[in-house]
């Protein structure tokens, strides 16, 4: 319906789904810290992004009330929104982003709810290059705490020269190397070589046609594995797993 919030804010759910996804490209899903086992910052952004797209009125409603009058309507209103989220809500609205963002975007530390640069995270960890960062955690088969290796030359590859791009890590055959040798070879080069054509947005018909033929690659191999035709269908939505076919090797 007209005024709803899934289109009137959708904007500062995007933005923060944004910061979400910067927040792990620069600590991993863990931070990587001994007393915490999960991205805390991550966290909060994932539930503020999902208020906003809840809230079933534009926020944008109190802007009237200017930048502190917002701030402290959107606290004391909303769930997961305290002062410092309040004002990245404001500033979304004001000018499409936010300082966090603007900083990550461009490869610098954030500033924190306390005012303070976020130079390194808890375990250490650089809070700058986010943009470099997040697009090596792209590559199907590496992750976020490999990515922050690569840009950084840290872990497995200290002493080279940091990479910081997909066409670099193509190009480098000690950093391949290090990713695993002849062994994923195959599957690295391809996910470096087609990366860009793996980030286009796919319907959901191709989502699902794509599906369809990885399962029937993945029928083929196990079938071939086992010396027989293994080829029923997965099982309905919870529905319990088939011990006789091909996925009861992934479902135990």
């Amino acid at each position: 319906p007209e005024g709803c919030a899934c289109v009137a804010n959708a904007p500062i759910a995007a933005a923060f789904r944004s910061l979400e996804k910067f927040e792990v490209s620069v600590q991993c899903d863990d931070d990587a810290s001994e007393e915490r086992h999960f991205n805390s910052e991550a966290l909060l952004y994932s539930r503020a992004a999902a208020v906003a797209a809840g809230v079933p009125f534009p926020l944008s409603q109190w802007m009237p009330l200017g930048k502190s009058g917002f701030v402290a309507r959107a606290a004391a209103s909303l769930p997961f929104f305290g002062p410092f989220r309040a004002l990245q809500a404001y500033q979304i609205l004001s000018s499409g982003s936010c300082e966090a963002l603007a900083k990550f975007e461009s490869g610098r530390p954030p500033t924190g709810s306390d005012n303070a640069l976020r130079l390194k995270n808890e375990a250490g960890r650089s809070m700058g290059s986010a943009p470099e960062k997040r697009q090596l955690g792209k590559v199907f088969g590496l992750g976020a705490k490999t990515a922050i290796d690569l840009v950084e030359a840290a872990g497995r590859f200290d002493g080279l020269t940091p990479v910081r791009s997909v066409p670099s890590l193509l190009q480098s055959p000690q950093h391949l190397a290090k990713l695993g040798g002849d062994k994923r070879a195959g599957s690295l080069l391809a996910s470096l070589r087609h990366f860009d054509e793996l980030q286009e947005p796919v319907s959901e018909a191709e989502a699902l046609e794509m599906r369809r033929h990885v399962l029937s690659v993945v029928r083929s191999h196990h079938s071939a594995r086992a010396g027989e035709r293994r080829d029923c269908p997965p099982p309905p939505a919870g529905g319990g797993p088939c011990r006789c076919c091909w996925h009861a090797d992934f479902m135990g």
